[in-house]
């Protein structure tokens, strides 16, 4: 069933692919399989969130929350980008970069660290502190030409 939601979601029937999601969210026994239950949840914030169903997205978010692995980095980054994204849709600006923050200083990969860095600057010049924005995006085009050189290397 949850090669079911991926293909109406790669498809762009985001409407069959809640539907489908919101079937099995709401069948008791789909929680005895954690890492089905975990993709499905994964499934419906990106669908709320395209769909533009922010407090739906955050409600999943934070169910989701208790299947993060906390000794994996990239897992505990995601969740708050997934996080920092909702805040930030819902006018919740300081939250939002909050969030963001608390990616940088949770050991980043390189690509996620570039991509918070630009979301941060996003914020910033909406908030128009161009100022602090200006010091981000700095910080994000050297890390990128970094990424860039190091693939050229490859």
């Amino acid at each position: 069933m949850s090669l079911n939601i991926e293909l109406f979601i790669n498809k762009g029937k985001l409407d069959a692919a809640l539907e489908t999601a919101l079937e099995m969210y709401n069948k008791d026994d789909i929680t005895r399989y954690e890492g089905s239950y975990v993709q499905l949840l994964d499934q419906l914030v990106y669908i709320y969130i395209t769909k533009q169903y922010f407090l739906r997205a955050l409600d999943i978010c934070l169910k989701k929350q208790q299947f993060v692995d906390v000794y994996n980095t990239e897992d505990v980054n995601r969740w708050y980008l997934e996080m920092a994204y909702i805040h930030d849709a819902l006018g919740e600006k300081n939250e939002a970069l909050r969030k963001f923050t608390s990616i940088l200083s949770n050991d980043p990969t390189p690509e996620t660290k570039s991509l918070t860095l630009s979301n941060i600057t996003k914020l910033l010049i909406d908030e128009d502190d161009t100022d602090s924005a200006k010091d981000y995006l700095d910080q994000c085009i050297l890390l990128v030409n970094e990424i860039n050189e190091g693939q050229e290397n490859n």
